[in-house]
């Protein structure tokens, strides 16, 4: 094997050169020859045709091509230009009969490896063995060419690919590259993100003009990670965790930091969620232990008015004139007092329950009411508020949440009218029955509205059309996942200028029909005289119940459970109205034991709460349908009636 071709046969795995020779004259033929006498082994063909040509060829494998310029079918740059057009890389030499430079020179130019003339076929070996090298040379960088095409091809797939945004981003900060996540994450097209300034879609702080400093921090000759924010287009702007590196010099091309952009909009707003939460039970727990401790004197308040107000009505009745009268006034107007602030508490209630996730059939409209007078000192300064309700049946809903949900709207609505405007500005609370069957509840307000572009991005977190450390973006949000777990829906209505409507759609329940009262205040004649056993760790509470209940019935009272068991150990008792929350030991623990001693007590010892119904206290009750609790502030008349309905055994779902 001759020397010339070692590497080259080693490159192509055989020892054979496969030469397509095209001729009309004889020199062609004697280049063969000439390369069999150089002890080279060769495999051959002739191609005298244009069609013997490409038939060769497209069998393929040829090494090279030895044509004469003057071909059967024209000159050899014809067939040069061909070969070129449809891509058939193989070296070609040409040989001439004898010498012309002009000749070679076209030829060369054309795109022909190698030129020689008959006169010295002795040099084609040597030719030969330095085009193929070439050819071989040439193929090897093309091959690199590819490859390193298609590596950059795998790397940018998987740079595109990528859950995170990815940024190159150049020395003065204007951005030379984005993969497809970052683009969908700012909301624009990767080609107009293209020559844009960093500091225009990140920012330290939303709203304001740190574009330098961010530059500073990010673009530095260390690894940075921090936290900004990120400009979505026309919506709020998001939340992305940033880490950039510098690139260095080498084969860093325009770009001389990569930035990873994570974002972290969605983790924001479950934090800010969780903050909510908590800041909601912590206000629940608050507003708990409010109730118990303004029930207590409220009750006795309550009750005491009640019976200042009897013995008025009996004083006036033996000394009639304008002391009686005034009295009667005076307690009149401090009755009407303490029921308002019965009221308030009573609405404080809702938010002793707001971390409770428990669904039941609900009637909207106390709901309603309690969100009216909560929202009252904000809307009343702004706007006049009205009610428009119909007759709907119950809802499955939680309570405390759909109070948030409709509070919610209305100090929304409130604060979307402008101030000084409260004489004829409106918020309407309204409700109804959907044409498919829903029942809907409405708040329309009269304020600044809302155009269709701030529509659409309303349910949007940390979207807010309130100024700044106003609205934290969240609110309606989080109304609108309270609604969905109902089953139900918010729409939005509204117009700049006239004002917006947001309705919630909620499914009924199945129980078609309003709750039951709670408690039956029908004016009643004692049944009879009895024996009432009365347990409060209040002092005043327990004198305010004797001073109601002792007319119709002999009270004891008592202001422990282990006072109240010796009393029962020694005296018989026809009922027992026991505190929920004592210091010695609760309601519940005194009722498991009473009943347990004393069966013919089981359906008549009841409850008096301080007006929060503790999960524990609601199961207890909920295991026997029968046995009764009364919320404290209560009136005289209330206590006297729940007090009868104690002794007739008429509970809930009590057998008539």
């Amino acid at each position: 094997m001759h020397v010339l071709f070692h590497d080259y046969f080693q490159t192509v795995g055989r020892t054979t050169l496969r030469v397509l020779v095209v001729h009309e004259r004889p020199a062609s033929t004697h280049a063969v020859a000439e390369l069999v006498s150089a002890n080279i082994h060769t495999e051959s063909r002739y191609a005298g045709t244009r069609e013997q040509v490409w038939a060769a060829l497209s069998d393929g494998g040829w090494d090279v091509v030895l044509s004469d310029f003057r071909t059967p079918f024209g000159s050899v740059l014809d067939l040069i230009a061909e070969l070129r057009s449809n891509g058939a890389d193989v070296p070609l030499i040409v040989i001439s009969d004898t010498p012309n430079n002009d000749e070679a020179m076209l030829a060369l130019k054309a795109g022909a490896s190698d030129y020689v003339s008959a006169d010295r076929l002795s040099l084609l070996p040597a030719l030969l063995g330095r085009t193929l090298r070439e050819a071989v040379a040439v193929s090897e960088r093309r091959r690199a060419e590819v490859l390193l095409k298609l590596s950059e091809l795998r790397y940018r797939r998987m740079v595109e690919a990528a859950n995170e945004g990815v940024v190159a981003v150049d020395l003065g900060g204007c951005i030379t590259y984005v993969n497809q996540r970052f683009a969908d994450m700012v909301h624009q097209p990767a080609a107009d993100i293209l020559g844009t300034r960093l500091g225009h879609l990140l920012a330290i702080r939303a709203g304001t003009h740190d574009h330098d400093a961010l530059a500073e921090r990010l673009l530095s000759d260390q690894v940075v990670r921090m936290e900004c924010q990120v400009k979505r287009g026309d919506g709020p702007w998001g939340w992305a965790l940033i880490s950039s590196t510098p690139l260095g010099s080498d084969d860093a091309g325009p770009a001389t930091h990569l930035l990873m952009v994570m974002e972290t909009t969605e983790q924001r707003v479950l934090q800010a969620q969780l903050t909510i939460s908590d800041r909601m039970a912590a206000v629940g727990m608050l507003a708990a232990g409010v109730v118990h401790e303004i029930n207590n004197p409220l009750a006795v308040t309550l009750a005491n008015l009640d019976l200042i107000s009897r013995d008025v009505d009996l004083l006036e009745s033996e000394f009639p004139g304008e002391i009686t009268d005034a009295l009667k006034e005076e307690a009149e107007d401090a009755l009407v007092a303490a029921r308002r602030v019965s009221a308030i508490v009573k609405d404080l209630r809702l938010f002793s329950h707001a971390e409770s996730s428990v669904v039941a059939p609900i009637d909207v409209h106390p709901v309603l009411d309690s969100c009216c007078r909560m929202a009252n000192n904000e809307v009343r300064h702004r706007a006049r508020l009205t009610k428009e309700y119909s007759k709907v049946p119950l809802v499955e809903a939680n309570e405390a949440r759909l109070s948030q949900v409709v509070l919610n709207l209305l100090i929304n609505a409130a604060q979307a009218i402008p101030g000084g405007n409260a004489a004829t500005a409106r918020i309407t609370v309204a409700t109804g029955v959907a044409p498919d069957g829903r029942v809907e509840i409405a708040v329309r307000d009269t304020g600044v509205g809302m155009s269709p572009r701030e529509l659409r991005q309303l349910f949007t977190p940390f979207y807010t059309t309130k100024p700044a450390g106003v609205g934290t973006g969240l609110g309606l949000m989080i109304s609108q996942r309270l609604v969905h777990e109902f089953g139900g829906e918010i729409a939005v209505s509204s117009e700049v200028g006239v004002g917006s409507e947001f309705r919630v759609l909620l499914p009924p329940s199945p129980s078609a029909s309003l709750p039951a009262p709670g408690l039956d205040t029908r004016s009643a004649a004692p049944i009879a005289r009895h024996r009432l056993l009365v347990i409060d760790d209040e002092p005043t509470i327990r004198t305010t119940i004797h001073r109601a209940l002792s007319e119709y019935h002999d009270v004891i009272l008592a202001s422990s459970a282990s006072q109240a068991l010796a009393e029962l150990q020694a005296h018989a008792f026809d009922a027992v109205l026991s505190d929920v929350m004592m210091p010695e030991m609760s309601g519940i623990e005194l009722c498991k034991i009473v009943i347990d001693k004393y069966p013919e007590l089981t359906h008549r010892f009841a409850f008096l709460t301080g007006g929060v119904l503790n999960p524990a206290l609601v199961a207890f009750l909920e295991q026997d349908p029968h046995r009764l609790a009364l919320e404290k502030p209560f009136t005289v008349r209330t206590l006297q009636t729940f007090v009868e309905q104690l002794l007739e055994g008429s509970g809930p779902d009590a057998a008539p």
